[in-house]
């Protein structure tokens, strides 16, 4: 999504879910999903803002997560992606994704900076899946 639509999301909460990207089949098959469309809901699009303090020009980096991230498996049915962002926010984000409903839903459950130590302690106990990518 653009950063205008993640606005109208925000601000209107219609329709209560958003798809914000697709995960490539290999991926899929790693949590048993059925169906590539990841989605949010709106009331969990306002957590990230007022918990998480991410504001609506950061949500951008989904995508980047989702495409170029390092993904491990450190919980069934859940894949979480650490990307590192060095020229627009300069650090390291955290975004992961759980298989629902019998493998026929996808849902974005996290988005939030990360601290590298932290990105070197969840790496160094989880199944890496993939590579950050260039």
């Amino acid at each position: 999504m653009t950063e205008d639509e993640w606005i109208r999301f925000i601000t209107i909460g219609s329709p209560s879910t958003a798809s914000v990207g697709r995960l490539d089949e290999g991926l899929c098959r790693e949590i048993g999903a059925s169906n590539n469309l990841i989605r949010i809901r709106h009331d969990y699009v306002l957590k990230l803002l007022q918990k998480h303090k991410i504001q609506p020009d950061r949500l951008g980096l989904i995508d980047l997560c989702l495409m170029l991230g390092r993904v491990i498996s450190d919980k069934k049915w859940h894949l979480t992606f650490l990307y590192y962002d060095e020229i627009v926010f300069g650090g390291w984000h955290h975004l992961t994704i759980k298989s629902a409903n019998y493998g026929t839903e996808l849902w974005l459950c996290t988005f939030h900076p990360q601290t590298p130590s932290e990105v070197k302690r969840i790496t160094g106990k989880a199944k890496l899946i993939r590579p950050e990518k260039a």
